[in-house]
């Protein structure tokens, strides 16, 4: 926030005092090169210098309506953006959070009173972490859309939103809302996709999935392309469906990370559902190599940041775990409320593993040696024999 009301300050500074005789003492080619100046920092995705710049043209077009109007459009398409941007990080950080088994029941028995307990704990848990980020979602995704009601990113949120939070109908319209908005944008066919999935079709929301990839421009569009469909393939009869969209992306990204961390991520979950244990060491291997890479995107390195931790965390690598997030935030990453969360998880199990350490230490003090073990067997025979 201080930056930009520096850059305003300093901008209109240098603007006031370019006003001149040229400009026809209105300031009016100052006020076109500002603009122009946003517009390419908005392409560059400097949104702040931009969201400054447009600020600060907006305040000296007093008297030219077009120009005006141009720099209010401007900078609500950058407001729109940044909210996008938040609501997305929002979402993102939601998927990370592994949701609960399901309703508990009612118990029948004290076996089955256990498993409501921990059902229920697990029920109230994870509406505390997912509340507070559904509720900044929401506001985000609101702001954008009052800056720019169009916006197609906004919209597809807000579509993915209603069908997190369980409402596909409302998903559903919103997805023919945003088609109608942007017919070439991939926002309809993901959204779709999603939903498909979730109805248990299967094939339809392959094909759903397919036609989003196609859609999409941006690399960091296309991998999150590749990363639906993987998910989806998973549930996929054929096995070996999901590792040939991974070989794809790694073929179209072979200098970037995502690839091999989406692959990483996958193998885990994988081996999870299926009931096994997943290799964690082999894991950390590769994860180390990938994270020596760079990332399409600052939301896929912060994922896999968090992932990476979560296995440091499951080998009770405690202090590897927090090492690599502080790294993370040392390096200007941002410290997400996923990340705020995994370190207070990190700190109980730490505290329970010194507890139990302390226990087992105890334990071992007063236990008896095996030498004395043999005295005592020793003297009762003795004590027998005597009798007899």
């Amino acid at each position: 926030m201080r930056r930009i009301i520096l850059i305003c300050l300093l901008t209109t500074f240098l603007v006031l005092a370019g006003c001149d005789e040229e400009d026809g003492g209105g300031g009016q080619g100052t006020v076109a090169k500002l603009l122009e100046q946003a517009a390419a920092e908005f392409e560059a995705g400097e949104l702040e210098a931009a969201e400054a710049d447009y600020r600060v043209a907006a305040a000296l077009a007093v008297g030219q309506e077009e120009t005006a109007a141009r720099a209010v459009e401007g900078f609500n398409e950058v407001v729109a953006e940044r909210c996008y941007l938040e609501a997305y990080d929002l979402i993102n950080q939601l998927q990370l959070i592994e949701p609960p088994p399901g309703p508990a029941g009612t118990p029948q028995s004290m076996e089955q009173l256990f498993t409501y307990l921990n059902i229920s704990f697990a029920n109230v848990n994870y509406r505390l972490k997912t509340e507070p980020l559904l509720e900044a979602a929401v506001r985000a995704i609101n702001r954008g859309l009052d800056a720019r009601p169009e916006h197609p990113g906004l919209n597809y949120m807000l579509a993915l939103l209603y069908s997190q939070t369980g409402d596909p109908t409302l998903a559903l319209d919103q997805l023919k809302h945003l088609r109608e908005l942007a017919p070439d944008h991939w926002g309809y066919e993901r959204g779709l996709a999603y939903l498909l999935k979730s109805a248990g079709e299967q094939q339809a929301a392959l094909d759903a999935a397919a036609k989003g990839l196609e859609k999409a421009v941006t690399p960091e569009d296309r991998m999150l392309a590749y990363e639906l469909l993987v998910e989806i393939s998973l549930d996929d009869p054929d096995p070996k469906l999901y590792q040939t969209y991974i070989d794809q992306a790694k073929e179209e990204f072979p200098d970037f990370a995502d690839p091999l961390a989406l692959e990483i991520n996958i193998e885990v979950a994988k081996s999870q559902r299926q009931g096994g244990q997943p290799d964690f060491e082999q894991a950390l291997g590769e994860a180390e190599t990938a994270l020596e890479k760079e990332f399409l995107s600052e939301f896929s390195r912060e994922s896999f940041i968090y992932n990476t931790a979560s296995i440091y965390a499951s080998l009770q690598r405690f202090d590897e775990a927090v090492g690599l997030l502080q790294e993370h935030v040392a390096e200007g990453g941002d410290f997400t409320i996923t990340m705020q969360q995994l370190i207070q998880r990190i700190t109980m199990q730490r505290d329970q593993q010194s507890l139990i350490d302390e226990m087992l230490a105890e334990l071992e003090k007063t236990a008896p040696t095996a030498a004395e073990d043999d005295a005592a067997v020793e003297e009762q025979a003795n004590e027998e024999n005597a009798e007899q």
